[in-house]
């Protein structure tokens, strides 16, 4: 691939959303489209210059309150606009005024260099936010933290103060007029889908440059508050955190949501509201320094070797996690690994992953399972651990624990056997916050995933990748689908098509279920929803190739595994 800005939209993703990364393989799939030059000459004009535009709404699993769930709506827009998101945002990363500030740690733009997205990934931030409290707990002695957050974010952004804020940062940064116009097309466009919909007036939740608008539009905001507390400021998406004494954090607070206010933003009270001693907080001042993540982090990496060296011993791979319940996705990289230029071959031997051939040859399948289970025992031990926690903790210890137990249960999701499963869902079954992951082991378990359909397209891809390992049958009790949003079961049941999973669903297919059935594609191309038709055209005539295509990558830097329960976590901000 010669685009990296391609390259890095792809593997953003690949760990979001399913349907935008197939759409996006498809279009660059014709080798003409990867260049820089394609994205600015092609993509842009197409979107600048369209009268149509094309985004799915997708729903996705949020919550669950009294047995009823709660989606967030997420939009995905369609591959060309897509690219053109991500070449204007890299060209926005080269000029100062559109970086958020130092203290805001989300959706910061991502070297260069670092092929893993377009922004910085999640947990780089999460960690870094929590070193700059730490420091700020030891340098203030006696004070407390607050944690308080935005209500419904995105939705609440006002359309007017978007086209303002946009246009006062292009014109201040002195960025080129025609990346001012691309932007502010874009930016129309979400408002107008708003308007249409009757879902408000505001940009959309889902593409990235909604991410980048909202970091701009509190970024006076962030400036002042940094000011009036010493440095005593962040934030991260929604999440805003101080560190004062009780009564400098009541005073912040109240300055604040008046800001806010003026922007028509409101923050949360009750339970997301509240504080804790800096000595209560720095009992978790290590929380992040844990080599439970660097053995993962090891794995993954000896795995990716693994395939780069042994292409040829993939099939034999997969079959040897299969027979020690190992369901970690592994992509085929034979292709791209194939079509390396020797230059490329030679840098990842002596310079970008500093391999030799011993360490090479010391790499075997047996060496992976072994790795694999000394990760997995030692993941059982610490998730039990915090499990037991959790079950006397207050809201803060809550905040700490319930992250750290999501992380390992969406690797144990891929390590662990039946029986463990059981256990672990045993131990979560009284235990608010992980509805999610416990109805994902029970899909694991038996293979009906009714319940996971009606959480939406995140929550069953998530499930779906693991249950694609496996070659058999789906069950779906479709009587207890009755009343749930047939437009979240077709999405969901697209996701099972996409990943060739068999499954007892008789209803006729909505457009979407069409397009990932591969049925009647030539019609699809004449579609009235702009999404499926340019997602059609970019497939072409032929039988479906959605699962070859998620099972293979697309370029020797692609991402190796998608993280299981990442889907749905980035759902819940924003």
């Amino acid at each position: 691939m010669t685009s990296v800005i391609a390259l890095k939209t792809l593997n953003q993703y690949r760990r979001r959303d399913i349907y935008a990364y197939l759409g996006l393989r498809y279009y660059l799939n014709n080798s003409s489209t990867n260049s820089d030059f394609w994205l600015e000459e092609v993509c842009c004009k197409l979107t600048l210059e369209g009268t149509e535009y094309g985004y799915l709404k997708s729903f996705h699993y949020k919550d669950y309150n009294d047995k009823q769930y709660v989606y967030r709506d997420v939009y995905l827009p369609a591959p060309n606009e897509t690219l053109s998101e991500a070449f204007l945002i890299s060209k926005l990363s080269a000029y100062q005024e559109f970086h958020p500030q130092p203290y805001v740690f989300s959706y910061r733009y991502a070297e260069e260099s670092d092929l893993s997205g377009i922004f910085s990934p999640y947990f780089n931030g999460v960690k870094e936010r929590h070193k700059f409290i730490e420091n700020l707990c030891w340098e203030n002695e006696n004070s407390f933290v607050l944690y308080t957050d935005i209500k419904k974010f995105y939705p609440s952004i006002k359309s007017e103060d978007v086209l303002k804020v946009w246009n006062d940062k292009c014109d201040s940064s002195g960025i080129d007029s025609k990346y001012k116009l691309l932007g502010e097309k874009i930016l129309r466009n979400h408002i107008d889908l708003n308007v249409k919909n009757t879902t408000g007036d505001s940009i959309l939740t889902g593409p990235m440059l909604s991410h980048v608008i909202a970091n701009l539009l509190l970024d006076d905001i962030d400036k002042k508050m940094y000011a009036l507390t010493n440095g005593r400021y962040c934030r991260y998406v929604d999440d805003v955190i101080f560190v004062g004494s009780q009564s400098e954090l009541e005073s912040w607070r109240d300055k604040l949501e008046s800001d806010f206010s003026d922007l028509g933003l409101e923050l949360h009270d009750g339970a997301k509201d509240f504080s804790v001693s800096n000595s209560e907080w720095l009992a978790g001042a290590n929380d992040f320094n844990s080599s439970i993540s660097l053995n993962w982090m090891k794995l993954i990496a000896n795995l990716k070797r693994f395939l780069f060296a042994n292409a040829d011993q993939k099939d034999d791979l997969m079959q040897a996690f299969k027979d020690n319940s190992i369901r970690i996705p592994i992509l085929d990289y034979s292709v791209a690994v194939k079509e390396s230029s020797a230059i490329e071959k030679m840098a990842d031997w002596i310079k970008k992953y500093s391999w030799s051939e011993k360490v090479i040859r010391e790499i075997s399948i047996k060496t992976l399972i072994s790795q694999a289970m000394a990760c997995k025992f030692d993941m059982l031990e610490k998730i039990y651990e915090y499990l037991e926690l959790l079950i006397t903790t207050n809201e803060y210890e809550r905040k700490r624990y319930i992250p750290k137990i999501k992380f390992l249960s969406g690797r144990l999701l891929m390590l662990s056997n039946h029986e463990e499963l059981h256990q672990l869902s045993e131990k979560l079954a009284d235990i608010e916050d992980f509805h999610q992951l416990k109805v994902t082991i029970q899909c694991l378990l038996t293979r009906d995933v009714t319940e996971s359909l009606k959480m939406g397209a995140n929550a069953t891809q998530a499930v779906a990748q693991l249950l694609a390992i496996e070659p058999y049958s789906v069950t779906i009790d479709i009587a207890a689908l009755n009343g749930v949003d047939t437009r979240v079961i077709e999405q969901s049941l697209a996701v099972l098509d996409i990943n060739g999973i068999d499954y007892n669903h008789d209803n006729p297919p909505s457009e979407l279920r069409l397009f990932s059935k591969g049925l009647e594609i030539r019609e699809l191309m004449a579609s009235d929803d702009r999404y499926i038709k340019e997602l059609a055209a970019l497939h072409g005539i032929c039988a479906a190739r959605h699962t070859e295509t998620l099972l293979t990558c697309f370029d020797r830097n692609e991402e190796l595994a998608i993280d299981i329960l990442n889907q749905v976590q980035s759902s819940k901000s924003g």
